[in-house]
């Protein structure tokens, strides 16, 4: 049977022409169209990466989604969707593709086709590509989805120009396409010219075109023919076409619909009396159909008992009309619709609309009514209608027209004779008397009315002034009830409006503009986003200083005097910081508190108030003559700034911790020196020599706080030498591009120069890579030269040349001014420099010039001779052998400096001189058009690289790996900040070791980004403009996707376009979506949290609330896209109650997901806003609901106390509530969680008292949880005939009635009742029924396809398997299994599995592999707090260092041996007792292996009992043959009956079981 999949709009698929539903996944549908698009097998891994995020177990995902999608394109017959372990591929035979003629389509192609085959092409197109799947936190599929639409909407754009072209001779025929193109094209000033030439001349044509056939009838046959063959005459118009099909309702009644026009799908709700045929060319209803077809996929549909639909129905409740609604746009396979209703439809879609708000998008309701006749409870009206109620049953159908003639007038009193006529013919053919009367009847009971101020869809209300049937009063309080939306009067008196009055064009005029952006024209009203540029919260270094003059000392001093002497100094403390780019924010008496960091954005606020520091106290003591002393404190933090206007200007307020210490520090110093806080010396970096200070230096401050005595600065070519003091992790992973410099530095030493600029963001490693370069042994040899801008250093000219020139004579810091000099004349001999260039390069190095005329030189005409003369000295140098000149940084490179290196680059390509430029995104330069010059950008590392930066900086060791993944998604692939955040773990003594070697010293669960890195960020930041940086700051409350529309509903007014361009070309931003609405992305995570951290705490409140609204608003319809984006915006805005509901809307979903950590964190979120709603009963309910729901999510991961704290407060609370329902619901999680966790009497406990309770209410479901509960507790203690004793009663129920339910467990409840069903007959023996058992848990699995199921029925067919024997196969399936859940994030089964293969590689003979297996497992069992799963482990392994004779054997299963006993667990207790047989002597071994079989008796263990027996009969042979031959029989005996495996597997090959018990006895006997 063919299938039809349609991508060119929403995703829909037919089969021989009926829709298919498909699944509400979202992710499900798009794979499907994925492999319906492609032509080549797709791997699985590349799928899971396009598809799936880590967190949403992408194999099991992907799973699911093939079997949805198999059953939706094989429906029973294979060989459609292709699937192996490796690749999946759609084969295509049989299928139809719409998009698949389009493709690669060119003009030639369009031109070598008829008209009719590009109309064919044209029709094709429903939407754009996919219109219903954007993927937004999918990104690849997203590139891909929009690439593919927007070369089909070139395609799409080609046609429809083509056509209009040559269809300019038909333009009623052309009209169709040119509206087509103004929907896709709606600003083209040309296609508007061309619709209305093209109307005009439609208009001309139909004036003067001869009537062919009467209204409503087709024109003859012949006719037809005789006008196509005419040559002059014109072209008739195609006319528009219907397509009827047909779907039946849940109740059976067979609907009929039609689809006609193209376009986003509108729906229009049935409404009373309509005829699908008798309407397509009705004189009353053939131009809405024309109007509303030629911009939508028009879909209508005959009401049931009406037109072509079951004309008689048992059922004609409203509630009947709304699930015929319902089955419409189900089987027209449409996920997201318009809807329009019209009188008795405007209820019908409301009541949809608010049921389904996630699937409409915009809704238009004409003429319509909240409340029938009859509820509006009008006395006058009542008995009119009545009135009119009875005389339907005698009038309505007869062929007297009076009656119906009575309907005509009200619905239609303006119509002419020839429409009332008509109308009059449709009340007869369309319904019966009888339906039409209790339809009618129906009608009058219609109440809506509390529905409505529940809508969230953008709604258009229009209603006519002088409507006679619904009056217009009624319009308007239906508009004014539904939130936001707009009401429209229409100039009419009918309620069907009629092709001539002007109200018909206005109404399709607002029809087709509102339902163009609905959610834009309805205007929403929203909370205004209060954020204020006045106030924020930043990272800053504060100054506190005071002069201290001896004339403080003197009490007797005169205050002129003092003031006379002291105040220029305190002048000039203030003007030196200012300078240096402090803002004084305090200033009294010769104490001034500065703040670095605020007046100019800067990521070096720390070094800059040091350096202002050392400023001060040397102009301090230079202008007291030695008089007075700088004492200073600094520290570095976050504060909140605030900026005020007063009578003076601004006034700033700096409020935190800084301030504070930088004072209490300054106050506490016993001399006069400067001093900085631990903090402030971090973030100062490598920039300044610090040293500490004694406690007795400042004995007010605790022995703990450190302090840091400021000496000098430190003085380097560039911030790579500042920062290669600290040291610095080597080059990773940047082979390719060190490989490009070494061939652009071979090409410069056969005299090719060459210009290589390296540009990244902060901390990709820009200079790590050039000196990574400089150090090879091919260029070190030569001619190396370095120097770099500092961020503090672009005002100062010719700074950067100034320290190339130093660094290329030799001269450095601490050189004299004569040794300097001398250094200077020798390289200026061996370069043999013309003597011209003495003065300029003298000028630069801060020598004496001794030429006059340089003195009379203009600061213009120095520059320009310094510029040539460095020139030149490099050309210079670079004829004595290659030069390497690195200028790092040059996004802060003075102007004049900067004019040397263009200048350089203009003469580089002759010379040997190889330039290497570092710079940032946003420095722009003139060389790009240069053939010397090529440009290397660097990216941020992909996983695999920063893996490999990780082990090179942190180390290989165990203890790191939870870690690693924690700097991973913080640093983002940037490797400065993993360093940084290194650093600050180590200082923190949560790292111990050295870089390369670290260990934790325990588990690190949170790293906070350190204030370093958070500098450079909040630098940038801070240097936007006011508008840019505000956005940005929204942007980032609205989370790392950031829809336009919403941003723009919260910026009203502010000029966006321009904002965001300018974010986009910093790289703060940038577009990840286009279509349906542009959509923004930071680009980084740290620069969202950053932007986010600046908002104080009150602003961000109030943003989350503004964000929550306008998303309540603006996705009305489409909210459950939008759950976990609503719950944590409203759960920040502390709007508690929306919090709590969207919250565990959120958690359900990733339950579904079995994304068990993201549902507790929903949970944990939902607990909180619960409990700060007023106590009632309902919030008591919910506080319960959703402490039972954290047992499955914390019960999942294995966190046993996590779940059990909250089922305790739920189990308190219902008490207190007095609710039986939620203390059986209590009972039964508590009774799970404990069993899963091996506690056999906490978990026994609750499912028997719940047992009682249940049985004597007669509550069957709780009967029924309550035994799978207990059976689950029992089976712990291998109770095996006790299990199947509780769940007989139950098959019908748990395997039929409740397949796939979860109720609210972990998983479906039919998995676990089959998995404890076969656990406890393989424990008996009975292996055939455990098959039977099995075969149906695993069809159970398939159909419920949840990662979680899939585990628990592995490890259930483990465990039978294990107990039969094992064989390789069952192995191989347990390690990928447990291999799947590891990669899926921790889950409780995981220990389960691990327990129990280790126990199958022990049977197998795999010692080595069982040992690292069960330790393992014993590791697991302990983190998650598994007792029962420990015991069995240890007793396993104790059994296998038994069998390697490891010295402490004996030791190891006496331990386990107690532990089995103590948790009784006999399955445990039997491994152990055969472990101590194989160590002890004949005659000991014995009396453990008759222990063994008496206890396999005693509990039922039979495949463990003919396992023992035989053992002890091997062992008994040497003792006593008879009495072993009788053991062995009974053996032999269980063996067949039950069927257990004979063979094991060793690790030297196959040998028998009676072969190894053989070995063993024969070693105890000769001991």
């Amino acid at each position: 049977m063919s299938l039809d999949i349609r991508v060119l709009g929403d995703l829909t698929v037919l089969r021989a022409g009926e829709a298919v539903s498909l699944p509400p996944s979202r992710k499900t549908r798009a794979l499907l169209a994925y492999l319906a698009m492609t032509d080549r097998p797709q791997r699985r891994e590349r799928l899971c990466e396009m598809f799936w995020e880590i967190p949403d177990d992408p194999r099991g995902a992907l799973r699911w989604s093939l079997s949805k999608i198999r059953q939706i394109v094989e429906n029973g017959e294979g060989g459609v969707l292709e699937a192996d372990r490796n690749t999946v591929y759609l084969n295509k035979d049989g299928l139809v593709l719409d998009a698949a003629p389009l493709r690669g389509l060119g003009i030639r192609d369009f031109e070598a086709l008829g008209t009719e085959s590009l109309e064919a092409l044209a029709g094709a197109f429903r939407g754009r590509f996919l219109d219903d799947l954007s993927l937004p936190r999918c990104p690849e599929f997203e590139a891909w989805r929009i690439a593919v639409g927007d070369e089909l909407d070139v395609t799409r754009l080609r046609l429809l120009r083509i056509l209009i072209d040559r269809l300019a001779d038909e333009p009623e025929r052309a009209l169709v396409h040119a509206r087509m193109l103004q929907a896709l094209e709606p600003d083209d000033e040309t296609v508007r010219t061309d619709i209305r030439r093209l109307g005009e001349a439609a208009r001309r044509i139909a004036m003067v075109q001869p009537r062919q056939a009467g209204e409503g009838e087709a024109a003859p046959v012949e006719a037809r023919e005789e006008r196509e063959a005419e040559p002059q005459g014109p072209a008739a118009a195609t006319p528009l076409a219907q397509e009827i099909r047909r779907c039946a309702t849940p109740d059976g009644v067979r609907l009929a619909y039609a689809l006609s026009g193209q376009g986003p799908p509108l729906v229009r709700a049935a409404h009373w009396m309509s005829h699908l045929e008798r309407d397509w060319d009705s004189p009353v209803w053939k131009h809405w159909m024309e109007g509303l077809s030629a911009n939508f996929r028009l879909v209508r549909y005959d009401q049931r008992g009406n037109g072509l639909s079951d004309r008689d129905p048992a059922d004609l409740t409203f509630e009947a009309m709304i699930a015929d609604l319902e089955s419409i746009i189900d089987a027209a396979g449409l996920r997201r619709v318009f809807l329009l209703g019209i009188s008795h439809g405007c209820a019908t879609s409301i009541a949809y609309a608010a049921r389904h708000p996630e699937r409409v998008a915009g809704m238009v309701l004409y003429g319509g009514f909240s409340q029938g006749w009859r509820r509006r409870g009008d006395p006058r009206e009542v008995a009119r209608r009545e009135a009119m109620s009875a005389l339907m049953r005698e009038g309505w159908g007869q062929d007297d027209p009076v009656f119906r003639q009575m309907f005509t007038s009200m619905f239609i009193p303006e119509a002419t004779p020839e429409q009332k006529d008509w109308y009059n013919e449709l009340q007869r053919d369309t319904v019966s008397p009888e339906v039409a009367h209790r339809i009618f009847e129906e009608g009058g009971e219609i109440d809506v009315t509390d529905l409505l101020p529940r809508i969230r869809v953008p709604t258009l209300v229009m209603h006519a002034t002088r409507d006679a049937v619904i009056p217009f009063e009624h319009g308007k309080a239906l508009a004014a009830s539904i939130p936001g939306a707009r009401f429209l009067a229409l100039d009419s008196a009918n309620h069907v409006l009629l092709a001539h009055e002007p109200a018909f064009a206005t109404f399709l005029e607002e029809t087709r503009r509102f339902l163009a952006d609905p959610e834009e024209t309805q205007k929403l009203s929203q909370p205004p986003a209060r954020l204020g540029i006045d106030r924020s919260r930043q990272y800053v270094t504060v100054l506190a200083a005071e002069v201290v003059s001896p004339l403080d000392a003197v009490e007797t001093v005169d205050p002129e005097t003092a003031e006379r002497e002291l105040q220029p100094i305190y002048d000039r403390l203030v003007a030196v910081i200012e300078e240096h780019g402090g803002v004084v924010t305090a200033n009294l008496d010769g104490m001034v508190s500065a703040t670095f960091g605020l007046a100019r954005a800067t990521e070096d606020h720390a070094f800059l108030a040091c350096r202002a520091a050392l400023a001060a106290r040397l102009a301090v003591e230079e202008l007291s003559q030695g008089g007075a002393r700088l004492r200073a404190g600094i520290d570095t933090g976050e504060v909140i700034v605030r900026q005020t206007p007063g009578p003076d200007g601004i006034r700033v307020e700096v409020n935190g911790v800084a301030p504070r210490s930088a004072n209490r520090l300054m106050r506490a110093l016993r001399r006069a020196t400067i001093a900085a806080t631990a903090r402030a010396r971090t973030a100062a970096g490598g920039y300044l020599q610090m040293q500490r200070m004694r406690h007795a230096e400042h004995p007010q401050l605790g022995r703990d706080e450190r302090a840091y005595e400021l000496v000098s600065e430190n003085h380097a070519l560039s911030r790579w030498h500042l920062r290669a003091n600290r040291g610095l992790t080597g080059l990773v992973a940047r082979e390719a591009e060190l490989k490009s410099l070494i061939t652009a530095w071979r090409r410069v030493r056969e005299g090719h120069g060459q210009v290589v600029g390296i540009v990244a963001d902060p901390g990709l490693g820009k200079s790590r890579l050039a000196h990574e370069f400089l150090a090879l042994d091919e260029v070190a040899g030569f001619a190396v030269l370095e120097s770099g801008g500092h961020e503090f250093d672009a005002s100062v000219s010719l700074g950067v040349a100034k320290k190339l020139l130093l660094s290329a004579c030799g001269i450095r810091g601490e050189d004299t001014l004569e040794e300097a000099r001398d250094r200077f004349l020798r390289r200026q001999a061996e370069l043999a420099l013309d003597p011209g260039h003495v003065a300029p390069l003298s000028f630069l190095a801060d020598m004496p010039v001794e030429d006059e005329a340089w003195h009379r030189l203009d600061a213009r005409e120095r520059t320009a001779r310094v510029c040539a003369a460095m020139s030149a000295f490099l050309i210079a140098v670079s004829r004595q052998a290659p030069l390497a000149l690195l200028v790092e940084d040059l996004h802060w490179i003075d102007a004049e400096s900067e004019a040397i290196v263009n200048r350089l680059v203009d003469a580089i390509g002759a010379n040997r001189i190889m330039l290497i430029a570092t710079y940032r995104p946003h420095y722009r330069h003139g060389w790009a058009r240069r053939g010397s010059f090529q440009q290397i950008r660097l990216e941020r590392f992909v996983r695999e690289e920063m893996d490999a930066f990780l082990t090179a900086l942190l180390g290989s060791d165990p203890s790191l790996g939870d870690l690693r993944a924690l700097l991973t998604e913080r640093a983002e692939g940037t490797p400065l900040f993993l360093e940084e955040m290194v650093r600050a773990l180590a200082a923190s003594g949560a790292l111990i070791g050295q870089p390369g070697h670290f260990e934790a010293r325990s588990p690190v669960t949170d790293v906070v980004v350190p204030s370093s890195v958070q500098s450079v960020i909040a630098a940038r930041i801070q240097q936007l403009g006011d508008m840019e940086r505000q956005v940005l700051q929204v942007a980032a409350v609205i989370g790392r996707n950031v829809p336009r529309p919403l941003l723009q509903h919260l910026m009203a007014g502010a000029d966006l376009d321009a904002a965001l361009t300018r974010l986009q070309e910093l790289e703060f931003l940038f577009e990840v979506q286009s279509f349906p609405h542009v959509e923004y992305t930071f680009k980084h995570a740290l620069t969202l949290n950053v932007a986010y951290d600046s908002l104080l705490l009150e602003d961000r409140r109030q943003l989350h609330h503004s964000v929550f609204a306008a998303m309540e608003r603006l996705y009305a319809g489409s909210l459950a896209h939008h759950i976990e984006q609503l719950s944590e915006h409203a759960f920040r805005a502390e709007q508690w109650e929306p919090a709590a509901h969207y919250l565990l809307l959120a958690a359900g979903r990733a339950e579904e997901r079995s994304a068990y950590a993201a549902a507790a964190q929903f949970l944990e979120k939902a607990r909180k806003a619960v409990a700060a709603l007023p106590r009632t009963p309902e919030t008591l309910a919910q506080a319960i609901d959703l402490r039972v729901r954290m047992r499955p999510a914390y019960g999942a991961l294995g966190e046993y106390h996590k779940a059990l704290g909250p089922l305790l407060e739920a189990r308190q609370l219902a008490m207190e509530l007095g609710d039986p329902q939620r203390i059986s619901d209590v009972l039964l999680h508590l009774s799970y969680l404990n069993s899963s966790h091996g506690r056999f009497e906490e978990a026994l406990e609750p499912a028997e008292t719940l047992n009682r309770a249940a049985t004597a209410n007669g509550v069957e479901r709780c009967i029924s949880e309550s035994d799978l509960a207990a059976a689950q507790a029992l089976i712990l203690r291998s109770k095996a005939r006790q299990v199947l004793e509780r769940l007989a009663p139950h098959e019908e129920r748990f395997t039929r009635l409740w397949r796939l339910e979860r109720f609210g467990q972990i998983g479906a409840r039919s998995v676990w009742y089959l998995g404890h069903r076969a656990q406890a007959q393989a424990r008996l023996g009975l292996f055939d029924e455990a098959d039977r058992t099995l075969a149906e848990l695993r069809q159970v699995v398939s159909e419920v396809a949840r990662p979680v199921d899939s585990c628990a029925e592995v490890y259930f067919t483990g465990v039978v398997e294990v107990l039969r024997g094992p064989d390789a196969q069952v192995v191989k399936r347990l390690r990928q299994t447990v291999s799947e859940a590891s990669s899926s994030g921790r889950l409780l089964v995981q220990g389960w599995l691990l327990a129990i293969l280790g126990h199958a590689e022990f049977m197998l003979g795999e010692l080595e592999t069982a040992y690292a297996t069960l330790e393992k497992a014993i590791t697991e069992a302990e983190r998650i707090d598994l007792p029962q799963f420990e015991c069995h482990a240890r007793a396993v392994l104790a059994g296998l260092r038994a069998r390697l004779g490891e010295p402490e054997a004996a030791a190891n299963l006496g331990h386990a041996l107690e532990l089995a006993r103590r948790r009784d667990d006999p399955w445990s207790e039997i491994v152990v007792l055969r472990g101590f047989a194989e160590l002890k002597p004949a005659r000991s071994a014995v009396n453990w292996l008759e222990e063994a079989c008496a206890l396999a008796r005693r509990r039922e263990l039979r495949p463990e009992l003919a396992r023992s027996l035989r053992a002890l009969g091997l062992t008994q042979r040497r003792i006593d043959p008879a009495l072993a031959a009788a053991t062995l029989a009974e053996a032999d005996a269980l063996y067949g009956e039950m069927g257990l495996r004979e063979r094991v597997t060793g690790a030297s090959g196959q040998r028998t079981v009676e072969r190894a018990a053989e070995d063993h006895a024969a070693t105890a006997i000769t001991t």
